[in-house]
């Protein structure tokens, strides 16, 4: 009975540790091996294009699909927050962070919150050897505030042939993708809506 008893506090040691510390080795969710699908990215209705027009800078794949971060990161922008003409006039991803300051009154941070666009830039990591955005999901933080990970969704003009993917659990410091430069947070809408109130926010509060 004894050893019986040991044995189930082990099992339930190890659950507990299981779910304070998310596992880290897996760094990516969904992946387009090909660039030939929008699946990692069609569950917003996303195919290619935008209500901006951002997609006129896309990427043509050889069936004819286009792809880019920039028209991806406009179409989840034009499908969660107030509408702003201005980002029709946005240019490459390295110019994200600027133009939507002066041009829409975007704030930009290194905190990420949900609906925020994630921008890389220059770097020799071949993940995000050029500049990037991406949108993200979900933001989890431990029960004492840190910060432990995000998750992004994107589409990519060339960076990479995986053109549509999801990044998951982007840890700080993580070796196998660099964590994002800024972070962009645009304004909602005047109802006070926005991705914040349309889409659960996936976070979770694990024990530290």
């Amino acid at each position: 009975m004894k050893k019986q008893m040991v044995t189930i506090a082990a099992v339930i040691f190890i659950f507990i540790i299981s779910i304070s510390e998310p596992a880290k080795a897996d760094s990516r969710d969904c992946v387009a091996e090909v660039p030939t699908t929008y699946r990692c990215a069609s569950i917003f209705g996303y195919f290619g294009e935008d209500p901006y027009d951002v997609d006129r800078h896309s990427t043509y794949a050889s069936d004819g699909t286009k792809h880019s971060c920039t028209s991806f990161a406009a179409f989840m922008l034009a499908k969660y927050n107030k509408w702003m003409p201005e980002i029709s006039g946005f240019n490459s991803a390295q110019s994200w962070a600027v133009e939507a300051v002066n041009k829409v009154g975007a704030t930009v941070s290194q905190t990420p919150h949900v609906g925020d666009i994630a921008q890389w830039g220059f770097s020799t990591d071949p993940e995000t050897a050029f500049q990037h955005v991406a949108w993200v999901a979900s933001v989890t933080i431990s029960s004492s505030g840190k910060l432990l990970e995000i998750v992004v969704y994107d589409d990519n003009g060339g960076i990479m042939r995986n053109t549509t993917k999801r990044y998951l659990k982007a840890y700080v410091g993580s070796a196998s993708l660099r964590w994002p430069n800024t972070f962009i947070t645009f304004p909602k809408d005047s109802f006070g809506g926005g991705v914040i109130d349309r889409v659960p926010a996936h976070t979770t509060l694990p024990t530290n």
